[in-house]
């Protein structure tokens, strides 16, 4: 979707990240390889896959589950992302 963003800015006139910024929802190639770079939310969610499979491993044991902590990476800041308006 935020390839479609790129290209209708474009089709219409908008510059970014001059006039608008874009960000994808998820991280991919076509991200990095997009003109502009598109800033990205970074997924966790093998992160969140390993962690469970933990819990579940460790509880298939007669251990007891214990808690498990996922890091959300940080937004990772591209060409697709204007300076900070004031």
């Amino acid at each position: 979707m935020a390839l479609a963003a790129l290209d209708v800015a474009r089709r219409t006139g908008r510059a970014v990240p001059w006039d608008l910024s874009v960000v994808a929802g998820a991280d991919s190639a076509l991200c990095h390889l997009s003109t502009p770079a598109l800033t990205t939310v970074p997924s966790v969610q093998a992160q969140v896959g390993a962690a469970a499979g933990e819990v579940v491993l460790a509880v298939l044991d007669g251990e007891p589950a214990a808690t498990r902590t996922v890091v959300a990476g940080a937004l990772a800041i591209r060409g697709s992302t204007g300076p900070r308006g004031r």
